[in-house]
C-alpha cells in the first residue's frame, strides 16, 4: 500500500512585510515589525486562497500531477479547515477518476489530516 501526496499553492503569498505594513501594535504599544512576526512564528510567509480558489479547486489543482500515477485507490481523506456542506472527498474522486472504497472528510486542518492519517492503519 501506498501513500501518494501532492499540494497546491495559492496565488497569493503574505509576506510578513506586508504585516508590517498595516502598523499592528503589541501590548507594549511598540510596532509590530516583519523579523517580529518571523521570531513568533517561524515563517517568512504565508499562502492565502483567494476568493476563486475554494478547497475542492485546491484540491483538483493538487491531485492533477498524481492522477495518471493512480490505479486502484482504496482511501480518500480530504482535510480543510473550512466546511463547505459539500462531501470533498467523495466529489473530489468523481471529478478525478478514483473510485475508493473509503472517503473521509476531516475539518480540522492540519490536526485532522494527522487524525485521518491514523486511521490508514486501520
Amino acid at each position: 500500500m501506498g501513500i501518494l501526496f501532492s499540494r497546491y499553492k495559492p496565488k497569493y503569498a503574505l509576506h510578513n512585510s506586508e504585516i508590517q505594513s498595516w502598523g499592528v501594535r503589541t501590548n507594549s504599544g511598540r510596532e509590530l515589525s516583519a523579523q517580529d512576526v518571523e521570531a513568533k512564528l517561524g515563517i517568512k510567509l504565508r499562502y492565502v486562497a483567494g476568493n476563486d480558489e475554494t478547497p475542492l479547486f485546491m484540491a483538483l489543482q493538487a491531485t492533477r500531477p498524481i492522477v495518471e500515477q493512480v490505479r486502484d485507490t482504496y482511501a480518500v481523506y480530504f482535510s480543510t479547515s473550512f466546511p463547505t456542506g459539500e462531501h470533498l472527498s467523495t466529489e473530489l474522486s468523481k471529478r478525478s477518476g478514483f473510485q475508493p472504497n473509503l472517503t473521509m472528510d476531516v475539518y480540522s486542518a492540519c490536526s485532522g489530516f494527522s487524525h485521518s492519517l491514523s486511521h490508514v492503519k486501520e
